[in-house]
């Protein structure tokens, strides 16, 4: 963590305000022999002319970050795996950050209750999302990270990536693993035993406040709502209608 606040710093300090963008490359393009660089000299005008073919080539192309940025982005992705690979032997998993998190997920932010299990679970299957795509990264980089302590390989350092990726999933991503993603399964199961002995929840329901309606969570439709009211009425309420015309 200290070394991710460096990093930050250092960022922070610098003076420029860019940062470089390197394409993705083999290691070995790097030690290119003579020839090869002449040859690309050499067509280095066809290119030109493709790429003034095809404008938006340039922009669709991936490429890494190089300095600060790319050691800032593999510590912050190396800090993230550890929250999700952290294990328990014992199986509590309240010491565990995502978990932490969760439980902070299920709390609504106005009235500091709790939210039903209709409401949680579009939270936890959006979590398990995120950490899947993670887990896909962890087990299959895309490229070599290099900067860390101990460097991770790409995909392609693997002789059978099925079975690299099948090695992750039963490891970390299977229901009944001591793992922060085998709790947050538990987890949506058991909201989703509550929502089936419930029943659906209607949409319409009263806000915090008591004054206003929310339907679904989202409150912005009926101040919409009342906003296109207050503007057919040209501003005029109806107290102020029937004080001003008793009759």
């Amino acid at each position: 963590m200290h070394y991710i606040v460096s990093l930050v710093i250092q960022l922070h300090r610098s003076e420029q305000g860019c940062y470089c963008v390197r394409p993705v490359e083999d290691d070995e393009s790097s030690y290119a022999s003579g020839d090869e660089s002449d040859e690309e000299s050499d067509s280095e005008q066809d290119t030109h002319i493709g790429e003034e073919d095809n404008p938006m080539q340039d922009e669709s192309e991936f490429g890494l970050l190089s300095g600060p940025w790319l050691e800032l982005s593999e510590a912050l992705f190396q800090l993230s795996m550890m929250s999700w690979t952290y294990r328990d032997p014992a199986g509590d998993m309240s010491s565990s950050a995502i978990i932490y998190y969760t439980a902070v997920m299920g709390i609504q932010r106005r009235s500091m209750s709790y939210h039903s299990a209709h409401n949680s679970t579009p939270g936890l299957a959006a979590l398990m999302w995120i950490g899947r795509a993670l887990f896909l990264e962890y087990a299959l980089p895309l490229y070599r990270y290099s900067t860390l302590a101990y460097h991770w390989p790409s995909r392609d350092q693997y002789s059978s990536q099925p079975e690299r990726f099948e090695a992750i999933r039963q490891k970390y991503l299977m229901r009944g693993c001591y793992t922060p993603f085998g709790e947050l399964i538990e987890l949506k199961a058991f909201a989703k035993s509550i929502v089936r002995q419930e029943d659906m929840p209607g949409n319409l329901s009263w806000a915090p406040d008591g004054r206003s309606f929310v339907v679904g969570n989202d409150k912005e439709a009926i101040t919409l709502v009342e906003e296109q009211v207050e503007e057919m009425m040209l501003g005029i309420t109806i107290q102020d209608h029937l004080m001003h015309n008793p009759t």
